[in-house]
């Protein structure tokens, strides 16, 4: 496993054309029992996510791309950052047709 020895944060910048994530103002979310459930504000209906969604949302509490994303959970998940971004890629499209996270496409 190659994950990288500093975790990026805070002023991250993403190179030209890649997409930054973070969660939608409008959510509200708590974690209970190592599930997050998260709501929309305005309206809609609870989703829990599982262990990995959660640690994916609580990566979020710096927005990042998914290679971002992928280097802060990929010790927690042993896999190599590129198979993460991949699956974090997926989970974050499914997230942002439901209204839970936004993006910005620099």
């Amino acid at each position: 496993m190659n994950c990288p020895k500093s975790t990026p944060q805070t002023g991250d910048v993403a190179p030209s054309g890649e997409v930054i994530w973070s969660r939608a103002p409008h959510v509200l979310w708590r974690v209970v029992v190592d599930q997050a459930l998260l709501l929309r504000a305005d309206g809609g209906g609870v989703l829990a996510l599982n262990r990995s969604g959660t640690a994916l949302w609580q990566a979020l509490d710096v927005p990042g791309t998914a290679g971002v994303l992928a280097a802060r959970l990929c010790e927690t998940y042993g896999s190599e950052p590129e198979v993460l971004a991949e699956d974090i890629s997926l989970t974050l499209l499914d997230l942002a047709d439901r209204g839970l996270v936004s993006f910005d496409d620099r």
